[in-house]
């Protein structure tokens, strides 16, 4: 009797763990058959669509009375996959250093191009200036005829002497200001094109100095990109559903797991977006790959600005002033 009962209980044990299973199981393929509000695909093919997964798998889990049906996918990352993100962060890295190297070559041809202006424009001014004072001083000072003319009457005679005298006085008032403008187009002129000329010399005095603090940069993070990409990385994305009976299923979270880590929570939206599963998988490439944000970070130069136009004159070590360049 004893082991008749055992043999019940055992029986019992084992179908109920089978009935477990089958549960599980016909809750991770309702999740999977789930087509989400204006979805294309399933959860399944969205899930699917993403390439970079290659090996995948579906389990479920009881937590506080909610079951929660979680797809871990493990992204290979071993020598091939690292060397593309390896090959893109030396890309970007040489790109970061030709940009570099542009806005040094752009500002130089800003600086240039500002010296002409001020240069045409000085010579322009003082040409103009130069010509108003000629003109006025061809200005007609004798006292006109009609002045002397019997045939007026003495106060038309008044009147037109004290126009003659008005046009008299503005002449001088205007041929004082053409003098004292020359006179100030003079001296002010060439001091400003030797202060912008003093500021494109000090730019071009970089003109080798600069490149070689690029190269220099350079040269010192491929080695950094080397060490980061020299080993192997353990890459999961795990992505969570709630199961609902006779209810589509709701996306929860999707996280990137690196080395064990957690690095990376998104929101996951894209379940929801038609061919769009493959946009989580960016995340991976933004955790393993190497920040070769290092021209923005660690480029040890900045611009150093002429006190007198207020213009780049040169550089200087970042956070030091410009008298240090």
């Amino acid at each position: 009797m004893n082991i008749t009962l055992t043999l019940i209980k055992t029986a019992g044990m084992a179908l109920a763990a089978v009935l477990l299973v089958a549960c599980g199981d016909s809750k991770i393929s309702a999740v999977k058959e789930t087509r989400l509000a204006n979805a294309e695909f399933t959860i399944e093919e969205s899930m699917d669509k993403a390439k970079d997964c290659k090996d995948a798998e579906w389990s479920s889990e009881l937590v506080n009375d909610v079951t929660i049906v979680t797809h871990t996918c493990t992204v290979p990352m071993g020598e091939k996959e690292l060397k593309r993100y390896k090959d893109a962060a030396l890309d970007r890295l040489k790109s970061d250093g030709e940009r570099k190297q542009a806005t040094y070559d752009r500002v130089v041809a800003e600086s240039v191009e500002r010296l002409r202006s001020v240069t045409e424009s000085h010579h322009h001014y003082v040409q103009a200036t130069t010509g108003e004072l000629q003109k006025l001083a061809l200005q007609n000072t004798d006292e006109p005829e009609f002045v002397a003319n019997p045939l007026l009457s003495p106060l038309m005679q008044e009147r037109a002497v004290h126009a003659d005298e008005r046009r008299k006085a503005a002449r001088l008032e205007a041929l004082a200001l053409a003098q004292q403008e020359l006179g100030e187009l003079q001296v002010n002129g060439p001091q400003k094109i030797a202060n912008y000329q003093e500021a494109l010399d000090g730019l071009l005095s970089w003109k080798e100095k600069y490149p070689g603090a690029v190269a220099d940069l350079t040269q010192g993070t491929i080695p950094m990109i080397d060490e980061h990409f020299s080993k192997e990385r353990s890459v999961q994305v795990v992505t969570r559903f709630q199961y609902r009976v006779d209810q589509p299923a709701v996306p929860l979270d999707s996280v990137v797991i690196v080395d064990g880590k957690r690095s990376v929570g998104s929101d996951p939206a894209y379940v929801n977006l038609s061919r769009s599963m493959t946009r989580v998988y960016d995340y991976v490439g933004g955790v393993v790959s190497f920040n070769a944000s290092v021209f923005d970070d660690e480029f040890p130069l900045e611009f150093a600005f002429s006190e007198k136009i207020s213009e780049p004159n040169g550089f200087k070590v970042k956070g030091a002033s410009n008298a240090a360049k």
